[in-house]
């Protein structure tokens, strides 16, 4: 995997990005089988928008578990 750097974030950031904009993250289910595999992947990058429905909820659940 490769990292680059954003100025202010302290740790490397991956340069492939998850997008979370599929179905079961914007019907807010519960991912965090797949984001476990996409973290052990070496993804560490994940796009959210305010227009994804409930992708949000579902990353930052998965962020606290």
């Amino acid at each position: 995997m490769k990292y680059g750097r954003v100025e202010g974030i302290e740790n490397p950031v991956s340069r492939i990005v998850f997008g979370c904009a599929i179905a079961p993250m914007i019907e807010g289910e519960d991912v965090s089988e797949l984001l476990d595999g996409i973290l052990k992947l070496g993804i560490t990058t994940f796009d959210t928008a305010e227009n994804y429905g409930l992708s949000e909820i579902s990353l930052g659940r998965w962020i606290r578990a």
